[in-house]
């Protein structure tokens, strides 16, 4: 897959308007913005809530990665594209981990599953807790790195990699908590969303830079 650096300044900006979105969204459902009670109950504004934070924010930081990847290499493959929207996906897998962790107590206690748990549960056909959540959702994001890092081994920093997905599931994970955490944990939250883009810009930097000329 050959694009040129015009489509890919595009790819950038269009990703940077995605992650801008979903940090948005984000905060409507957790009324850090204190707008989404008063048009319509949470529950209701869940799924949209649930498209951008678990499908639209995990494939936008990646394309940042792939930029990169194509800046230095000029084309990719698919298995590579997978392989780096795979990171995206387990970093929100990890925001499950530790949420599904401060919810039941380091896992100690059974909490029976809300809203939220609703369409996981009907699809996986599991009990609607977060225990049982937690646990698929650990198992989920070892299975995303186990493909990303077998894929692109031996072509990125895995080390450094490793420490994007973490902080990256950190910083979704305080974004995507109440709002008890006040302004002054909110602001700089904002703040570190918006340089996610940067650690998975670095993330698609491969180690060998020799440019790939396709024949």
């Amino acid at each position: 897959m050959n694009i040129n650096k015009k489509r890919i300044k595009f790819l950038e900006i269009g990703a940077y308007i995605l992650v801008i979105l979903s940090m948005i969204v984000i905060s409507l459902y957790n009324t850090r913005l204190a707008i989404s009670d008063i048009f319509v109950p949470r529950a209701t504004y869940f799924p949209l809530f649930a498209v951008f934070a678990f499908i639209i924010l995990p494939i936008a930081l990646p394309l940042f990665s792939v930029a990169s990847w194509l800046k230095v290499k000029g084309t990719i493959k698919i298995k590579e594209l997978i392989a780096f929207i795979c990171l995206g996906f387990a970093a929100t897998n990890l925001h499950d981990v530790v949420w599904c962790y401060v919810k039941t107590e380091g896992y100690s206690i059974a909490v029976p599953g809300g809203h939220d748990l609703d369409i996981w549960s009907a699809v996986y056909h599991l009990p609607s807790d977060y225990i049982t959540f937690g646990a698929v959702m650990f198992i989920q994001m070892i299975i995303f790195l186990g493909v990303a890092f077998y894929i692109l081994r031996n072509k990125i920093d895995l080390i450094y990699v490793s420490f994007t997905v973490v902080v990256t599931g950190i910083i979704i994970y305080i974004l995507d908590s109440p709002p008890h955490f006040r302004l002054y944990v909110t602001l700089p939250v904002f703040l570190s969303l918006l340089i996610l883009p940067l650690l998975f810009k670095k993330v698609g930097i491969p180690i060998n830079k020799r440019r790939i000329v396709k024949k």
